[in-house]
């Protein structure tokens, strides 16, 4: 929605002190630095779409598909990067070839932006669907979210729409169809919504095998292990990423992953 600079006073006013949020979104929580929050995802989406998009296709140009793989892992507003490394210039310029997994934890970007239909839209599509349509990941695409990120999960919609949302309050087992989501939902407390191929899963420990498959989308509830924006810095969360990265050969079984953290 448009930056209204009162209703943003307001709505901020009512919302509390943000100073103990622990991470950087707490700094951008305020009216004027509002404006801030809107210009670091301008400069996400800006990044990835240009240089890093060059640069990546560089890399697949130069270096044989046979003997490289290429994994795109993104954290907070490093998500939109990523996809737009996928998506290149305005979403719809793809790269030579697949990438060969992705990993969205804990992402600051809507929760619709992968998908076919954004919710009261018209049945326009997310900025990202067509990469996804590509489609531009050949393997797994893994996506974390935690009801502890208060960041993703609160914060993040008053920043965009100065809506308050209660993500915490959606479990794994909840009703997650579009029609019970909210607008302005984060995917770092939602995943990856509006598409057929959506699997749900709870984190399970590092011992333990996810047999990702390829062309899947596999939303991972880590309340247990992700205790807030930031804490995607334990042994759960890395074993999630190198199943996700090894998904093919030994990681089909859990070996390489496991042994890789």
């Amino acid at each position: 929605k448009p930056f209204d600079p009162a209703a943003a006073f307001e709505a901020f006013g009512e919302a509390g002190d943000f100073s103990g949020v622990g991470d950087f979104f707490g700094k951008l929580l305020s009216p004027l630095a509002q404006l801030s929050y809107w210009q670091m995802k301008y400069r996400a989406r800006s990044i990835g779409e240009g240089g890093m998009h060059a640069f990546v296709a560089s890399l697949q140009q130069a270096l044989p598909a046979d003997k490289t793989k290429i994994h795109l892992i993104g954290h907070s507003f490093g998500c939109i990067v990523v996809s737009s490394i996928l998506g290149g210039p305005n979403g719809k310029t793809p790269l030579p070839r697949q990438v060969d997994s992705l990993v969205l934890a804990q992402g600051a970007l809507s929760l619709w932006a992968y998908g076919d239909h954004v919710k009261d839209a018209d049945g326009k599509p997310g900025y990202y669907n067509a990469a996804f349509r590509q489609p531009a990941v050949r393997g797994p695409i893994v996506t974390t979210r935690s009801a502890n990120d208060s960041a993703v999960g609160s914060f993040y919609p008053l920043a965009s729409a100065l809506v308050p949302i209660d993500a915490g309050q959606f479990g794994l087992d909840d009703d997650l169809t579009p029609a019970n989501l909210p607008l302005f939902g984060g995917l770092g407390a939602f995943g990856i919504r509006s598409l057929k191929n959506v699997t749900d899963l709870k984190m399970l420990p590092s011992t333990a095998d996810y047999s990702f498959k390829p062309g899947v989308i596999y939303n991972l509830k880590g309340d247990e292990f992700i205790p807030d924006h930031n804490g995607i810095d334990n042994a759960a969360v890395a074993h999630a990423l190198w199943q996700t990265a090894f998904w093919s050969k030994e990681g089909a079984s859990g070996q390489a992953a496991t042994s890789g953290h």
